[in-house]
């Protein structure tokens, strides 16, 4: 029924595409086919990941669960999303310390948002290309930057220092209006720019009245000299 030899290990399987795609010229009704689908993963052929979704188990000598790890990639592979959060800042080194919760924007959900496993998901209909989610990651550092509670101003320069090498006006406008992201983020990524002489139109986001609440260039520079000269006592080194 299943042809699973066309479906790579943690390739998502969305059932009702499938049944239109590979079942409707068949005997079986869509409710039996469904059915079929409960009877795979009973037998461990079989994973479901949320409500009409699925796929092929990562068969190992030790276990049939699929880890956080393989989670997120089930649905970032391919361009399908991007991990965010606590995970990214950790990662880009902009976060001192372990991370404690992991997020991922992602185009394969069907509702707005999902939890798996210790996984929360967020739908974005958004291109996930490389020039897409720098630009992603960026911001998100922006919106989160008093959020993180040790920030490494150091690796935040050299991330934004890579960034504006590729800087891209219609595309972070795009990722703007599809992610949504809070004024003093955009504000803060358009100081950035200005002050590195790059054009962009973020102003348009933003009123001229209003004072939204970021570093300052400078601010971040001191803070770097900062964390080079006492960086092993604030890892607790």
């Amino acid at each position: 029924m299943i042809e699973l030899c066309d479906f790579d290990p943690l390739e998502p399987i969305i059932a009702s595409k499938y049944y239109k795609e590979k079942e409707r010229n068949n005997r079986w009704s869509e409710a039996y086919y469904y059915k079929l689908l409960e009877r795979a993963c009973k037998e461990k052929k079989l994973i479901r990941l949320c409500n009409g979704m699925y796929c092929r188990p990562k068969y190992t000598p030790f276990s049939f669960k699929l880890t956080n790890d393989d989670i997120v990639e089930i649905f970032t592979a391919s361009g399908r999303g991007f991990e965010v959060g606590e995970k990214l800042f950790h990662d880009t080194g902009i976060m001192l310390g372990d991370y404690k919760t992991r997020t991922v924007y992602t185009s394969l959900l069907r509702d707005s948002k999902m939890k798996i496993g210790n996984v929360q998901f967020i739908r974005h209909e958004i291109e996930y290309s490389t020039l897409y989610t720098d630009t992603i990651a960026m911001l998100e550092v922006c919106a989160n930057y008093y959020k993180i509670c040790t920030v490494d101003h150091t690796k935040l320069i050299k991330m934004y220092t890579k960034f504006l090498r590729s800087y891209n006006d219609e595309v972070t406008h795009e990722v703007i209006e599809k992610v949504g992201y809070p004024k003093s983020a955009i504000a803060f990524l358009r100081m950035i720019l200005d002050t590195h002489h790059i054009p962009n139109t973020l102003g348009e986001f933003l009123s001229a009245r209003s004072v939204y609440k970021h570093p300052t260039i400078s601010e971040i520079q001191v803070k770097s000299d900062w964390d080079r000269r006492n960086l092993r006592r604030r890892i607790g080194v």
